[in-house]
Parts: C-alpha cells; structure tokens; sequence
C-alpha cells in the first residue's frame, strides 16, 4: 500500500492512508499528554482532536499542537456546514453537518433508505474501501465521500448494489453473487469464470456462463476470465446447457431463471421437448387473439443449442389456426417435430444477444398475430 504525507506543527511525515484513529497521529510525534492536537483547515475553525477520535488520512493533512488548554468546544460548530458525499450525492442542505464529529451511526442514518444490516464505507483512494463502525466518532472532513451498502451477514450483496446503482467496496472479506437465482458468498473480489461455475457444481465442459446486467443485457463470461466483483452493476449470472441432453419427449433441458419465472406466471401449462438435437418449448393451450380460428392453440418455439446467445426465429402452432374472415396468411408452411404437425409462421428480426430471450419472443408472437389481423 503506497503512503500519504500529512503535516504536523510544520514537519511532514509519510504514514498509511484511510481511516486512522487520532491515537495514531499522536503516537507518530511521542506528544506529551498534556498537549493538544488540532486538525488545521483553510478558512475554517481548527478541530481539537481526541486520541479516541476516527479521521480518513487522504494526504496532505496539517496538524498543529498546543501546550495551552483550548477554549474550543470538543466539536466545535463551524462556520460553513459540511456536505460530504454520500451515495454519489452531495448531503442536503437541511441534514450539512454544523459539526465535524459524527457517530458512524449518525452518518449512515443520513440515507433515508438505510436498512438494518447495511454498512457505510468511505471511498477512498489508493486503498480498500474503509468500513466505518457504528459506534466510533469520525471527523469529517470537505472532501469525504461515503456510501451505504446492502449487506448481508456481512456479505456485501453485489445485486442489492446494482438496484441501487452503488459501487461495492473494494478490499472486503466477501461478496454475495446471485447464480441461476441462487446467492452464494464468495471471499475474492476477483474471480473467474471457472470458479464461478464450480459454485454451482457446474463445469464447461457442458455448461456456458453468462453475466446479467440490469436491462436484460448478457455477456459471455470464458473459463478464464475474471469478473471484478467491485465495479458497478455486477448484479447475477447465468449458466446455459451447451448440448442438448439426448431423451424421451418428457426430458428437461434448463432454461434462463428470467424465461422460466415468467412462464411459469404467464403459461401455467408449458413444456420442454427433446428429439435427437432438436429442443422445443410448447406452450400448451395458447390463447389467440380476436379474429383467429380455432381461440387456443399450442404454441412452439425453437431453442437452439445456444440460447441465448443464438438466436429463437420463427413460431409454431398445432393444430393449424387460420383467420376468421378466410382471408389467407402468408409464408406458412407445414413441419413435423416431436412426432406432430405444426404450422409454421416464418417471421424473421434481428436477434440482440443479451438483450432478446424467450419473454421477448413471445411478445413478438402476439404482436404478429395481432398484425396480421389488423392489417388491410
């Protein structure tokens, strides 16, 4: 760790940077007990400090001593309240500190949406993050910056974080990541993709790994890469079945943890088919929309072997729908899978990877019906 220079009664000396408790600094000049140390500010009050007292030691820093007794107050008011950062914001005006020494305590109960568990860390530079107990007295300075931190069991959870839009802490004993929505605690704040499947049991030889961002994004994470558990908006991963498992028509292939609770609330009656390398999901007794004979219909679709990266085209019913009014649907044809007819409607779009799945696609099935209806 690279040390800071700080000042003292006009001599520099090189210590540690972060949270340093007072007793520290008196400690480095052999001070006798009787004289009193006092942080120097610009355009400011100087702050009597006690052995007992916290500071974050960012560098450049200057002390100065007394022999006297000080008719200053322990935590004197100042003359420009102070509205350090905290959650990437500027403090309010109507909470700006009119003293510099606060409780961790207090200053955590400055966010509004602070919850039992969470813990404050100062950001600082060139060092892991400082983690600022409840119960110590802190002198805050102009330039602090702090932020809360959704923990649990003292596990800094990364997709708590991420729905806050906060940067996780660095230097920290653990993390909570969420895999196939599952949470597991890691003690790294760098690992790879091998070792995030070994959490789940899981290797590459029959399983791919995705990294999920808000938005429904998705990048490919390799073996061999390494995911820094400390920036933001690392928030849950994904593992996809490379190769379809070979079966009967009742076997299960795993899909996305997003694809199946939506199913699962939408289409209570679905299922996942296997013949040879083919992968289908049918949604039984599929309701169409106004104008189409017969009202319900299954629906299939496609899943090739490396969704979802790869792309779902294309759309399936059985039995056969048609429209109402006897007006024909265009680019139909008939198929045979999983040892039934189905109609195919062959529609085509740009597949996004990381951004296009399952839910999307039936959304975009519903449309084109819809479309096809409504047009003249």
């Amino acid at each position: 760790m690279k040390h800071i220079k700080i000042s003292i009664q006009g001599k520099g000396y090189e210590v540690k940077p972060g949270l340093t408790q007072i007793k520290e600094i008196y400690n480095i000049t052999k001070m006798e007990e009787k004289q009193i140390l006092f942080l120097k500010q610009k355009d400011e009050i100087d702050i009597p400090l006690n052995q007992r007292d916290f500071i974050l030691l960012r560098g450049g820093e200057q002390f100065s001593l007394s022999d006297k007794p000080t008719k200053i107050d322990n935590n004197p008011c100042l003359r420009v309240p102070l509205q350090p950062i905290l959650n990437g914001n500027a403090i309010g005006a109507d909470k700006a500190l009119v003293t510099p020494k606060i409780k961790g305590c207090s200053l955590k109960a400055l966010d509004s949406e602070a919850k039992s568990g969470d813990l404050l860390y100062a950001d600082t530079d060139g060092c892991p993050d400082a983690l600022i107990p409840d119960d110590i007295t802190l002198v805050v300075q102009k330039n602090d910056r702090f932020i809360v931190i959704p923990c649990r069991d003292k596990a800094v959870d990364l997709e708590e974080c991420a729905k806050k839009d906060r940067k996780p802490p660095k230097g920290q004993k653990s993390y909570r990541i969420k895999i196939d929505g599952e949470k597991y605690k890691v003690k790294e704040e760098k690992i790879n993709g091998t070792e995030i499947l070994s959490l789940v049991g899981k290797t590459y030889k029959e399983w791919s790994l995705n990294q999920k961002f808000c938005g429904g994004r998705r990048v490919p994470i390799k073996l061999d890469d390494f995911v820094d558990l400390t920036q933001k908006g690392v928030e849950r991963f994904e593992t996809v079945r490379k190769q379809a498992q070979q079966g009967s028509e009742t076997a299960r292939f795993l899909l996305p943890n997003e694809d199946t609770e939506y199913l699962k609330v939408n289409f209570p009656k679905w299922k996942r088919l296997i013949e040879g390398s083919k992968k289908g999901l049918v949604i039984l007794n599929y309701r169409l929309p106004e104008g189409y004979i017969p009202r319900k219909a299954d629906l299939m679709i496609m899943i090739p072997d490396d969704y979802p990266t790869a792309n779902i085209d294309m759309f399936y019913f059985s039995p056969d729908i048609r429209r109402e009014d006897g007006v024909a649907i265009e680019a139909l044809s008939s198929e045979t899978h999983f040892g039934r007819n189905w109609q195919r409607w062959s529609r085509h779009y740009n597949w996004q990877a990381g951004f296009d799945n399952i839910v999307r696609h039936i959304s975009y099935v519903h449309n084109q019906l819809k479309f096809e209806i409504d047009k003249e």
